[in-house]
């Protein structure tokens, strides 16, 4: 697998990013973002119901920490198919748009994002930054959209050749 090459932060972050099992501990935190409208319109709320979804047979979820421990994000694994991961990313409000999610997702890909062949996922097609951060990282888009609209993206995880 090639290494990625994203931009990193400019935000003040504590290397490395890391990534740990959501625990239900870590609703109250995550919950809190959601009074920020742009995170709330563009990812699933916490509830319980999501909890249980994303610890549960078919999907994981992660928190990702700074190295001080700062939880930065969440990175959420829904798999449908053996093979393939669809990927879904939050960014703690505050910081968005400083490279943060290029940060995270590219740790993700090298990181736990290995365990799966393909990691796909879907943008709306107003959200040029998440676009542009998934193309940072090796994604490529299929601009034809989906039956709901939005712009998939997909990785193979696999080295070429394969």
């Amino acid at each position: 697998m090639s290494v990625i090459a994203c931009r990193l932060p400019a935000a003040t972050i504590e290397p490395p990013v890391s990534f740990r099992p959501i625990d239900a501990a870590d609703l109250p935190v995550l919950r809190g973002w959601f009074s920020d409208a742009e995170l709330a319109r563009r990812v699933a709320y916490p509830a319980d119901d999501w909890y249980a979804h994303v610890t549960g047979r078919y999907a994981r979820c992660w928190i990702v920490h700074d190295g001080a421990g700062t939880p930065l994000g969440w990175v959420q694994v829904d798999r449908a198919d053996p093979d393939i991961g669809h990927l879904d990313i939050a960014v703690r409000p505050g910081l968005r748009g400083v490279g943060v999610g290029s940060e995270i997702l590219a740790a993700f890909v090298s990181g736990p994002g290995r365990a799966y062949g393909r990691l796909e996922g879907r943008i709306a097609p107003d959200n040029r930054a998440s676009l542009a951060c998934a193309q940072r990282c090796g994604f490529d888009p299929l601009y034809r959209r989906d039956d709901d609209g939005f712009v998939r993206v997909v990785r193979s995880m696999r080295p070429r050749g394969w």
